[in-house]
């Protein structure tokens, strides 16, 4: 696969770079789903949620992926 992301109403759009040992991609967050994450947070600041201070650690998150092995 080119691109691998996994959804979720507290995680928003999480790029996956590794499956069983197999590199996705390049490796890093792909366009589409820097896209859809893009699309997500203009849509979660647009609305009455919005993060303040969000964190490092998800902000982290969102451009290494994550590897499930």
């Amino acid at each position: 696969a080119d691109e691998i992301f996994v959804t979720g109403t507290f995680a928003g759009i999480i790029p996956v770079i590794l499956v069983d040992n197999t590199v996705i991609g390049d490796g890093i967050r792909g366009k589409i789903t820097k896209r859809l994450q893009d699309f997500y947070i203009a849509d979660v600041n647009s609305s009455w949620f919005v993060y303040k201070n969000s964190p490092t650690l998800g902000e982290a998150i969102w451009a290494r992926g994550v590897s499930f092995n």
